[in-house]
This record gives structure tokens, C-alpha cells and sequence, in this order.
């Protein structure tokens, strides 16, 4: 948690703080979310490209160390920027980083903060992101129709807002095994 530092990318009202350093290049995240890149030798800054998790919908960025790539998620780039490093609980369980508004494209500071599991499953629920994209019905759904045998973990993955992964998950009861599914005799 260091001080802001002027960059030439900056948009107005942006602050950025150094994040670590890499091989040639010094990493910054801003308060709006975005990570920059500035080679050491020569200055040049490059706003880095952000993915995207398909499965969380939480942005990431890659970063070089000796030569190595390592992700990082862009929330946990901000909040231990402008706030600090994460605590750690009496019990020893690090505590989670959770979204205020429940947006987890929402990576300003103040929409961020630590707190514990308890807490930020409490929040998942309120603002309704368990991670779950499948309702019971629509598992039990799933399950009857592919029973049938007239129809494929491809269409059904169209069908529904998920994978085919996903589908074969549901299908073979490795996940939502707490919608049980009977099939008819």
C-alpha cells in the first residue's frame, strides 16, 4: 500500500499505485481497475490487456517474473494496493476479498474489502451470486430430458446457460447432486 504515483495513462481523477516489479517492468493498478505496464529502461507505459474468467466472470491479468507468467485477478491487485495485504483470521483462514454491489466487474476500492467466508457467502446471497447458473427445477429438467435419450449434452448446454462440461456435470451427478432426479421406471 504505497503512494500514488503519476503515469502518463492516467485518465483525469485516476491515482495508480505500484504493484511489484518484474523482470524489466514496474506493475501499477489504478483505482479504476486497469493495470499498467512500464519498462524501466526507457518509461514506455502499456495498459495490459484483461481477461476475462469464464467460469466467475472476475478480470485477471497476466504478469512476468523471471521469466515466468503468473495471473492475477485485478480485484486483488486493487484491494491490496489500496488497502493493504489480505488479514488473515484468528483461526489462521485468510479472509475473502468481497464485492459490495455484488458486481464483480466492479473493481474500484471502494467497492472492495475484506472480510470473512461467513460474510461473504452472506453476501452471495443477497445480491444472488452463489456461482450457480442452474436453478433445481432446471437440474431436474436437465436430467429428465437427457434420460430420454433423444437429445445430446451439446443441446442441452444451448438450451440452458452453461457448458457442455457443465451439462455432463449434471448428468453424471458429479454437481447440483442435491437436486436428485428419479427417473421414471
Amino acid at each position: 500500500m504505497g503512494p500514488d504515483v503519476e503515469l502518463n495513462l492516467l485518465e483525469d481523477g485516476e491515482r495508480a499505485r505500484l504493484v511489484t516489479s518484474g523482470d524489466r517492468n514496474d506493475f501499477y493498478v489504478t483505482d479504476f481497475g486497469r493495470v499498467i505496464s512500464v519498462i524501466r529502461s526507457c518509461g514506455k507505459e502499456r495498459i495490459l490487456k484483461q481477461a476475462t474468467h469464464d467460469r466467475d466472470g472476475y478480470k485477471y491479468v497476466c504478469l512476468t517474473f523471471n521469466g515466468k507468467n503468473k495471473t492475477r485477478t485485478t480485484h486483488t491487485l486493487v484491494l491490496e494496493a489500496f488497502v493493504g495485504p489480505r488479514p488473515v483470521e484468528p483461526s489462521g483462514k485468510p479472509y475473502h476479498l468481497c464485492h459490495n454491489d455484488g458486481d464483480e466487474s466492479n473493481n474500484a476500492p471502494e467497492n472492495l474489502r475484506w472480510d470473512t467466508c461467513k460474510n461473504n457467502m452472506g453476501d452471495k446471497a443477497k445480491h444472488g451470486t452463489t456461482g450457480r447458473k442452474l436453478n433445481k427445477a432446471q437440474v431436474t429438467e436437465i436430467r429428465s430430458r437427457f434420460a430420454t435419450g433423444r437429445i445430446s449434452a451439446e443441446s442441452l448446454a444451448k438450451d440452458y446457460p452453461v457448458s457442455v462440461g457443465a451439462i455432463g456435470g449434471v448428468i453424471s451427478n458429479r454437481t447440483y447432486y442435491y437436486a436428485s432426479y428419479i427417473p421414471p421406471a
